[in-house]
């Protein structure tokens, strides 16, 4: 048996959705999940198909981590209510070494996450759903405390995410003249191949690496965020960078007008630079400390 919350939701799908059965199912899943929210099938369907991946459609998303998103951007105050009590200790465990000011932290990341600041909406707006809501927040929260720890510095963001224009500088911090001569040749071009290189990355990819590299969460606390095992992450970690590195490695050889021994050597220098500031991942059995 359908309802009208089905049915609406079918039709603003706009095919994301193959069935009125599976629509029903979604609506049954979603009012489970979250009964504090209020469904307006039709709202939510669009608000699905502006989120879905071209190619992918419903299974690339976590539908019931949007409905609530969508809710509280709704402005619906139980659904708010219910976001907050659910975030708030995802948020004190990503800002845990900072037990002190834990709870101002918490406030700050729950109202960048629900409050607009015009003219930019609330950042849950930015939530796409591929990945799950939780990881979204813990990452929000990270950002928040290193935003803390350096407000004299003004933040950059872009549609890549923080850090990787600044590793690919500090991928020219090896020692010897040499080598800070080859750098300085490498630096623009090296800069321009990880940008791309990170764009050619899965969500996820892109996603773990910045949190594992950029902001220091250990590959077990990655496992917690996707509900996956440590190694699982780790294995996640390992293909990311070796497709980072493999990319980076085939732009320059593309696109540098030099001889192959120089390659090679300008090559060695940006790899052994990313190596020292992409630090090791591999853990040895029974190291939870993280890098």
């Amino acid at each position: 048996m359908t309802g009208p919350h089905a049915e609406a939701l079918l039709g603003a799908a706009n095919g994301l959705i193959p069935t009125v059965l599976e629509a029903s199912r979604i609506v049954g899943a979603v009012q489970e999940r979250w009964p504090q929210a209020q469904l307006d099938g039709a709202a939510f369907g669009e608000f699905l198909v502006e989120r879905a991946v071209e190619g992918h459609g419903l299974s690339s998303l976590h539908v019931e981590d949007l409905f609530l998103a969508w809710a509280c951007l709704d402005d619906q105050r139980d659904a708010i209510a219910a976001f907050e009590r659910y975030t708030r200790p995802l948020i004190a465990l990503a800002v845990r070494r900072d037990a002190s000011d834990a709870d101002e932290l918490i406030h700050q990341v729950q109202v960048k996450l629900l409050v607009a600041e015009p003219p930019r909406p609330p950042r849950l707006a930015d939530y796409t759903g591929v990945g799950p809501l939780k990881a979204f927040v813990m990452v929000m929260a990270m950002r928040c405390l290193a935003d803390a720890h350096r407000s004299d510095q003004r933040r950059r963001e872009d549609h890549i995410g923080d850090g990787w224009l600044e590793l690919a500088s500090i991928a020219g911090s090896t020692t010897g003249p040499e080598e800070r001569v080859q750098w300085s040749e490498l630096e623009p071009h090296a800069a321009r191949a990880v940008t791309e290189a990170m764009a050619a990355l899965s969500v996820r990819q892109r996603t773990v690496l910045r949190l594992h590299y950029v902001e220091g969460v250990s590959a077990e606390a990655l496992g917690r965020m996707y509900g996956v095992h440590r190694a699982t992450t780790t294995r996640w970690l390992v293909d990311a960078r070796e497709r980072m590195l493999e990319f980076v490695q085939q732009r320059l050889r593309e696109t540098l007008d030099v001889g192959t021994a120089s390659l090679a050597s300008l090559n060695r220098t940006l790899v052994g630079g990313l190596e020292l500031s992409l630090p090791g991942l591999v853990e040895t059995p029974g190291d939870d400390s993280g890098p």
